[in-house]
């Protein structure tokens, strides 16, 4: 993208950028990120100089810094590297992009339905399921993983009420990260979410290990405090503090 042009663009009137939702909920990840960054990399680097321990001679001797700090470098990007792979499989199965899925991608796909079907008594085909679907206000943008539309049960007012569902996959089960209560809470007002459900799915077993549930008071409360960081981040960007 030529952010020259951009800016030209801006400037006239025709064209408005938003940040995406991701990018401003990371602000409240900020809080403690030193001290709970160092000991995520102290315990990494832990485990990887057991690993390569046991797989070692004794008589090799210690492995070497270098050797040592790659082992810790793939530790750490495992999860990472898991997560994207996985990120958007739900839609991409669903929507038929994906012909021949692996047995993981399989085992992702059919751990995703239970959870939905558990939530919302639907299926992945089912009329009112919409995924992977990119939105913008005024304020933000995002692409939530998944909205569904359900009807009320009296059919002669016609109502419909709006759920929505974010995955997650985790190396092992972890409370929310506050990131994650500002994003649902982002979602939920822009696309006028009832309830929401962030759901937890294990790298390596493909099961559900945790879900965070949210009633409409709770989305609320997320979404004021997602629109305090939305309005910090403003702020350092007219202090000229963050990046245009």
């Amino acid at each position: 993208m030529d952010w020259k042009k951009v800016k030209e663009l801006e400037d006239s009137g025709l064209i408005n950028l938003v940040p995406s939702v991701t990018e401003i909920a990371k602000v409240a990840d900020g809080f403690g990120a030193f001290g709970n960054g160092a000991k995520w990399g102290r315990e990494m680097t832990v485990e990887a100089y057991e690993e390569l321990l046991c797989r070692a001679p004794i008589e090799a001797g210690a492995p070497s810094v270098m050797v040592l700090e790659n082992a810790a470098k793939a530790k750490m990007d495992a999860p990472k590297e898991a997560g994207s792979e996985l990120h958007d499989l739900f839609h991409r199965i669903r929507i038929g992009e994906v012909k021949d899925a692996t047995p993981q991608q399989q085992g992702f796909y059919a751990t995703c339905c239970e959870a939905l079907l558990a939530f919302t008594g639907k299926g992945p085909t089912d009329d009112g399921i919409f995924t992977e679907m990119p939105f913008t206000t005024d304020e933000y943008g995002g692409t939530p993983d998944v909205t569904i539309h359900m009807r009320q049960p009296n059919p002669e007012r016609n109502e419909v009420r709006a759920v929505g569902m974010d995955w997650k996959t985790v190396k092992k089960p972890r409370p929310p990260r506050m990131s994650e209560l500002l994003q649902i809470g982002a979602y939920a007002h822009a696309l006028r979410w009832e309830a929401a459900r962030i759901v937890y799915i294990s790298q390596d077993t493909l099961r559900v290990v945790g879900v965070e549930e949210f009633d409409e008071s709770r989305l609320t409360q997320c979404y004021w405090t997602f629109h305090t960081a939305l309005t910090l981040a403003r702020e350092l960007e007219q202090l000229g503090l963050v990046e245009q």
